[in-house]
């Protein structure tokens, strides 16, 4: 009998290594989370930091990124907590989701995120923007009012907890944003309901932006499957 070999497992697509220069525009919206909230979702070893009484920092960002930096694609970033660990502070990225597998395999094998795919869907204006996976909604968001303002160059810390283990980098951020209200809407059976509110939140729009997303400067190794942070 003449026995076949295994089949190989797919290669996951190349990537450029980091960092990763990316220009486009984007959406973003931020809001309140309740201490009690952050700390049910937060994973060990990160540690839920308040910036008012009772509160931390939650962010929903979009962007869609053109091919005069590393790489084009779209995605969608949620962090619902701003945490720390070993004195370090940075926003948790609880959900993130792009349209590009190279893009995906590149932000898992670098910055240890579990980048999952969806459609993008922006409208002509840049100013709306519907994000889907398969059948299901995943958020829809809308500038609004919007008035102009001069920004400074912005340091984005940032955590990821995967495959057993923490993961710390930063980004660079440049734009010249107008500034209002974003509306978000979430779906009552979306992965993100109950992580961001299904409501308007202060935001901004960027026309055109950049970010330099660095290598990883902290990596983790977890022992086991990471619990809920309770510090």
């Amino acid at each position: 009998m003449t026995t076949r070999p295994a089949a190989a497992s797919p290669r996951p697509p190349a990537f450029p290594p980091a960092p990763w220069q990316l220009n486009g525009h984007g959406l973003q919206g931020i809001f309140l989370v309740s201490i009690e909230r952050a700390r049910q979702l937060v994973p060990a070893p990160l540690r839920v930091r308040a910036i008012a009484p009772g509160y931390t920092l939650g962010a929903i960002s979009a962007g869609r990124y053109d091919d005069t930096g590393t790489l084009a694609y779209s995605e969608l970033i949620v962090s619902p907590a701003l945490v720390k660990t070993r004195d370090r502070t940075g926003l948790w990225i609880s959900h993130i989701y792009v349209d590009s597998e190279v893009s995906q395999a590149g932000g898992e094998q670098i910055w240890n995120l579990n980048k999952q795919l969806a459609r993008f869907e922006w409208t002509q204006d840049r100013r709306g923007l519907t994000v889907t996976d398969g059948a299901a909604s995943l958020c829809c968001l809308r500038a609004l009012s919007m008035l102009p303002v001069w920004m400074p160059p912005l340091p984005i810390p940032a955590y990821s907890v995967h495959r057993s283990r923490c993961t710390y980098f930063r980004g660079h951020f440049r734009s010249r944003p107008h500034v209002g209200i974003i509306r978000c809407s979430i779906a009552a059976d979306s992965p993100l309901a109950g992580v961001v509110p299904d409501q308007r939140l202060f935001g901004s729009r960027h026309d055109r932006a950049s970010m330099l997303a660095d290598a990883p400067v902290l990596d983790i190794a977890l022992e086991s499957e990471p619990a809920h942070s309770h510090g």
